[in-house]
């Protein structure tokens, strides 16, 4: 329409008649004529300027702990009326049956969506409840909370994040708004990321990136080095702190140089211990912007080859989060595999390095790794729900395309373009199909790359132990297949490239 008008004015403008000669223009002291119902030009008041926009209201959501019976007492402050809060993360927590709830509220988890809602259906400014300290994991979601043997806490923000569900022609829906944080804690020092405070602490939250954090109350300040800002449980052996503070420094140097990006500043590293069921040991870890936790369950106090193998590991993983789920995102959740995959076979090569693992028991892992995947992957790699298999799955595609690019760069020259162009994406992300695509252009095999789509698209049918059997080949393991009740893959050699 507006093209059609353009050219109707063009054309109007070629075929009226010429102008008449311009007129000599009035001099300084010439003013435009007025008739007599019109007022002058140049006696018309000009349009008052136009209100600036009003911001939105602001969200807060204040917290205290309290010591006393380890519960964290919560308030949301919407700035203006609402029925009902919704979570971010639909049910952050499966325990949240035990809030104690102000009076008039009620939790709901219709449609698999987590709302705090007046029972009455009136509009109200503010919410509340008494949350206990949980620090239990449902599934893969992190846990609430996490506990210090030494005395000390930390809230995962994200549990709690919500927006206000505004109505409009009988349509109901969460409106984002801007969030701010208050923590307290008498005589506790409080940290989120770089921001410390003595019993209380003020922040707000990116409006771009509403993923969450840890927010710390404890009796540590932090070990600040170059490398990160390290939090430590005092219950912590001493040896595994200084494991966590080398491994740390060196794997954020040996990524930020291979990979020619590094984190912008130093990430906080919260390390927690817990006891654990006799003399079993766990540990757990995960990766949020700018910060990492990792915890140690059960007792650590003796180091041997084992327990350093297995804690240099978890360090190592979350550390490549750093990049793969910071510096860079992820478009899609189903892209979990490749981030996942991608620093499960970080660990793995680093522990290779490292001596922690020759070239044998390395094959082992991988032959481990496939049958693990055969016996967690049910449909396609790249489908909803598969997360069972990201990490074995994930890894076991990974070493098949570093070993098809091992004389250019292996995976780890994929990984640096793969993250540099997503950082010159406006949203920062990538995609499966960007990795798909860049391994495509590096040079690897077209049959590998099919081999890998049909795994990422279809899965593993129709005989799931030929798949992985096909695919340790494509690492560079021999592999024969054992018989009995539950057939498997049995690592028989590696084959060097």
């Amino acid at each position: 329409m507006r093209a059609a008008a353009i050219a109707a004015l063009a054309i109007a403008g070629c075929t009226t008649a010429a102008a008449p000669a311009p007129r000599t223009p009035p001099g300084p002291s010439s003013s435009p004529v007025a008739g007599p119902d019109l007022p002058s030009v140049a006696s018309r008041p000009p349009p008052p300027p136009s209100p600036p926009p009003s911001p939105p209201p602001t969200t807060t959501i204040a917290i205290r702990y309290r010591a006393a019976d380890d519960s964290w007492q919560v308030e949301w402050r919407l700035g203006a009326p609402a029925v009902a809060l919704h979570f971010d993360r639909g049910a952050p927590t499966a325990r949240a049956r035990d809030w104690e709830l102000a009076a008039g509220l009620a939790l709901s988890d219709a449609d698999g969506e987590l709302s705090l809602r007046a029972i009455d259906g009136q509009p109200r400014s503010s919410f509340a409840a008494r949350i206990p300290t949980d620090d239990d994991s449902d599934g893969r979601r992190p846990p609430s909370h996490l506990r210090f043997a030494d005395g000390s806490r930390a809230i995962f923000t994200g549990a709690l994040a919500a927006d206000a569900e505004l109505c409009r022609d009988d349509r109901c829906r969460p409106v984002l708004r801007p969030r701010r944080w208050t923590l307290a804690a008498d005589g506790m020092t409080i940290r989120v990321l770089t921001a410390v405070g003595a019993d209380a602490l003020t922040w707000a939250e990116p409006d771009d990136d509403r993923r969450g954090t840890y927010a710390y109350v404890g009796v540590e300040a932090g070990q600040v080095s170059a490398a990160a800002t390290l939090v430590v449980d005092r219950a912590l052996p001493r040896w595994l702190i200084a494991a966590t503070e080398a491994q740390l420094a060196a794997a954020i140097a040996d990524f930020s140089t291979r990979t020619g990006l590094a984190p912008a500043a130093p990430p906080l590293v919260l390390v927690a211990t817990r006891p654990g069921r006799g003399r079993r040991i766990a540990m757990r870890g995960r990766t949020l912007p700018s910060l990492i936790v990792l915890e140690a369950t059960g007792d650590w106090r003796r180091r041997t080859a084992t327990t350093a193998r297995l804690w240099r590991e978890l360090v190592v993983h979350e550390a490549f989060h750093l990049w793969n789920g910071g510096l860079a995102r992820r478009v899609d959740p189903r892209d979990e595999w490749l981030s996942e995959g991608a620093s499960s076979f970080v660990a793995g090569a680093d522990l290779r390095a490292a001596g922690a693992l020759d070239a044998v028991r390395y094959g082992r892992r991988l032959v481990a790794a496939a049958n693990r995947c055969r016996t967690t992957l049910v449909g396609p790699l790249y489908g909803e729900g598969a997360d069972a298999a990201y990490y074995s799955c994930g890894e076991l595609i990974q070493a098949v395309l570093d070993r098809a690019l091992g004389d250019r760069g292996g995976v780890m020259a994929l990984y640096a373009r793969l993250f540099a162009e997503a950082r010159a994406r406006p949203h920062g992300a990538y995609a499966t199909s960007d990795y798909l695509g860049l391994a495509a252009i590096l040079g690897a095999d077209p049959e590998v790359i099919a081999q890998v789509r049909a795994v990422l698209d279809g899965g593993l049918a129709p005989d799931a132990l030929t798949t992985v059997r096909a695919l340790v080949a494509r690492a560079g393991v021999v592999a024969k297949v054992v018989g009995g009740r539950r057939p498997r893959l049995r690592f028989v050699r590696w084959q060097a490239r």
